[in-house]
């Protein structure tokens, strides 16, 4: 397991002890907003953001998860500016992904093709990577919760 992925392990397993007490759902939500801003991130060819918009999804509802002012969460936050900036809606390209993937969550199609453009990337490629975001969200919790059912095939 090389650094980056033991850095993304950690970060998730400390998201999933914080979230004992809350509904799961916001922790999918967090994985499949770190998915997609990560994909989104290899797709516009950031060269070191790939792990920031990793980190800029999942770190996306530390406020919500923690009943703390986003401020005083990013305050604690031992990670780069440009992530607390993305955090705070700050302008920037990783504030742009975590943006895309609000507009996806609240079916805010005028948003996505405004990003869409802003960003150069095909909306159906944008459909594309949330999708497959999505899905590495529900393997990832299937894993990690007891909480979310398997589909079982009766015969």
């Amino acid at each position: 397991m090389g650094e980056l992925e033991l850095k993304k392990f950690i970060s998730l397993v400390a998201l999933a002890r914080i979230s004992d007490d809350k509904p799961f759902e916001l922790l999918h939500m967090s994985l499949v907003r770190a998915k997609f801003c990560e994909l989104l991130s290899h797709e516009c060819k950031d060269k070191d953001n790939p792990p920031k918009g990793f980190l800029v999804g999942l770190f996306s509802l530390l406020d919500t998860l923690l009943d703390q002012d986003i401020n005083t969460v990013i305050g604690k936050l031992p990670v780069d500016n440009e992530i607390k900036d993305a955090l705070m809606s700050k302008e920037g390209r990783l504030t742009t992904y975590l943006h895309t993937a609000k507009a996806f969550e609240s079916a805010n199609w005028l948003n996505l093709i405004r990003f869409s453009k802003q960003m150069g990337v095909d909306q159906r490629q944008l459909h594309s990577l949330f999708n497959q975001a999505i899905v590495w969200g529900n393997n990832i919790r299937q894993v990690v919760s007891n909480h979310f059912p398997t589909a079982r095939v009766s015969g």
